[in-house]
């Protein structure tokens, strides 16, 4: 196994971020721009209050960490984690990288999802979610079975909204960390 895998999805951009009062809540509503239409962030109440404090000029480069309806589409939930002006995050532009668990296969469709979970030592995901993702038949053919641990690269199409996978590589599992609704195996034994 490859050192320091861990659970993620993150997606990076190259873009410049639109900030608009929200007029309803107060504060700003963060956007940026896919395709022809501006497309809205998730921010923590402390990064938009930096942002609207000191609105960043230009091309910023974001990491993301991103949501996808069923289809594959990136989707509402997906947040905004990082900003930094381009170039000062080596990271390659509309990329996403995850690690996680592969739950479903859809050859119909054309999807694949993995699930990411809770690291177990480290991180502040709250719950597991799942990651639908556009996939090739080639890709689709050659995943492993469910249950396995994928890396996945996949390229944002900024025009459709799509995420779709360039590479796949099965990873040996990290540990997750076990929360009140999966109980250990000590927790089992006795439960009858």
């Amino acid at each position: 196994m490859a050192e320091n895998v861990y659970y993620h999805a993150t997606l990076a951009l190259n873009a410049p971020l639109i900030l608009k009062e929200n007029k309803k809540q107060g504060g700003i509503n963060v956007f940026v721009q896919l395709g022809d239409k501006p497309f809205l962030l998730l921010t923590k109440r402390r990064l938009a209050a930096m942002l609207e404090e000191n609105p960043p000029e230009g091309e910023q480069t974001l990491i993301l960490w991103p949501r996808t309806d069923k289809e594959g589409l990136l989707g509402s939930g997906t947040q905004l984690a990082i900003y930094k002006p381009v170039g000062k995050i080596d990271r390659e532009p509309n990329v996403l990288r995850a690690v996680g668990e592969l739950v479903k296969i859809d050859r119909e469709n054309g999807l694949l999802q993995i699930q990411i979970h809770q690291n177990e030592k480290q991180g502040n995901l709250r719950k597991p979610f799942k990651i639908p993702l556009v996939a090739s038949l080639e890709v689709l053919e050659g995943l492993p079975e469910l249950g396995s641990g994928l890396e996945v690269w996949a390229e944002l199409k900024p025009r459709t909204g799509r995420v779709v996978i360039t590479r796949v590589q099965t990873v040996l599992l990290p540990p997750k960390r076990v929360t009140d609704a999966e109980p250990t195996d000590k927790q089992q034994v006795g439960q009858n």
